[in-house]
């Protein structure tokens, strides 16, 4: 899922690892990643919310 960062940020994957994030940036980052960013309000969706396995038959 791709997000906008609006301020610097770390999430943490495990226990042994985390991600750093500078604002401003736009990165393409897992689902639960970019949900977790979003809810803490450090990040915004950017484009369409659909999981990108959406089928549009």
């Amino acid at each position: 899922m791709k997000i906008k960062i609006k301020q610097d940020a770390h999430h943490r994957i495990s226990s042994a690892k985390s991600q750093w994030f500078k604002a401003g940036s736009e990165v393409s980052v897992p689902q639960a990643t970019a949900e977790a960013l979003v809810e803490r309000g450090v990040a915004e969706v950017i484009g369409d919310k659909k999981p990108s396995s959406a089928k549009g038959n």
